[in-house]
C-alpha cells in the first residue's frame, strides 16, 4: 500500500513539473504572439487610447489620500493629470495649451531639408520638404516632437509635400495628426484635402491607363462628367 501511495505521489510530482516545464515556454510564446505589432505611421505620443486602469486607479487613490491629509496641491496635481488622460483618450484637444503658430513655424523652418512651412488654417500645418526620403512618417514624428513643448499637439495636423516631386504619386500629400494614426481625426476636427486631385482619382487614372495599354479599355460612359473632366485634365507623366 505504501509503495502504491509513493508511486502516486511521484507521478503527481512529475506531472506538476511537466506542466511547469511546458507551461512557462508556452505562456511566453502566447504573450509574444499577443504583443501588439508596431503600426506603420504610428505617432510617438498616441491619443485616442483607452485609459490605463492601473494608472487611473493609482491617481484616484492618490487624490483620496491627499484629500484626507488636506494636501490640496497634490489633489490638484493628480486631478489635472487624470483630466488630461481623459481628454486625450477622447481625442479632445486641450484648448488652454494651444500651440503658438508662429513659434511652431519658426521651429519647423530650422529643420534640415525643410523648404517652407505655412499654416493653412488653425489646425493644418503645411510643410514642404526637399526630397522623397523626407516625405515620411519619421519626418512627421520629428516635427511633432519639436512642437510638443509648445503645447498640446493634438491640435496640429502636419501635411508633408515634396517640392522635387515629378510624378502623380509623388505629389500626393502625406497627412497625419501629431497624436493619431493616419486617417484619424481629433474630436470636432474636419478633415481637409490638401491635394488638388484626389489620390484615389489619380490611382483610378493610372489603372485606366494600364488597362488601355493592355487593351482592356474602360468606357468613358462609366464616369460622371466631373470625374471625367478631372481625369482628362491630368497631364501624362
Amino acid at each position: 500500500m505504501n509503495r502504491v501511495l509513493s508511486a502516486a505521489r511521484a507521478a503527481t510530482k512529475m506531472k506538476h513539473v511537466g506542466i511547469r516545464a511546458v507551461g512557462l515556454p508556452l505562456m511566453l510564446a502566447l504573450m509574444s504572439a499577443c504583443a501588439p505589432e508596431e503600426q506603420v505611421g504610428a505617432p510617438t505620443t498616441r491619443a485616442g487610447q483607452p485609459l490605463n486602469p492601473a494608472e487611473t486607479a493609482a491617481r484616484i487613490a492618490a487624490i483620496n489620500a491627499a484629500a484626507t491629509l488636506g494636501n490640496q496641491a497634490v489633489v490638484q496635481e493628480q486631478f489635472t493629470a487624470l483630466h488630461s488622460d481623459m481628454m486625450k483618450s477622447m481625442r479632445l484637444q486641450d484648448v488652454t495649451r494651444r500651440v503658438d503658430p508662429e513659434a511652431a513655424r519658426s521651429i519647423v523652418l530650422q529643420m534640415q531639408g525643410v523648404r517652407g512651412a505655412a499654416w493653412v488654417d488653425t489646425q493644418n500645418l503645411l510643410v514642404r520638404v526637399s526630397g522623397p526620403e523626407l516625405k515620411s512618417y519619421a519626418t512627421l514624428n520629428e516635427i511633432c516632437s519639436r512642437l510638443d513643448p509648445l503645447g498640446d499637439t493634438l491640435g496640429v495636423t502636419v501635411n508633408l509635400q515634396d517640392v522635387t516631386a515629378t510624378t502623380g504619386d509623388a505629389v500626393n500629400t502625406l497627412t497625419r495628426n501629431c497624436q493619431l494614426m493616419p486617417g484619424e481625426q481629433a474630436f470636432a476636427e474636419m478633415p481637409r484635402k490638401m491635394d488638388v486631385i484626389d489620390p484615389e482619382l489619380r490611382a483610378q487614372h493610372a489603372r485606366n491607363a494600364a488597362n488601355a495599354r493592355s487593351g482592356n479599355v474602360k468606357s468613358q460612359n462609366d464616369y460622371s462628367k466631373g470625374d471625367q473632366a478631372a481625369i482628362d485634365a491630368i497631364p501624362e507623366m
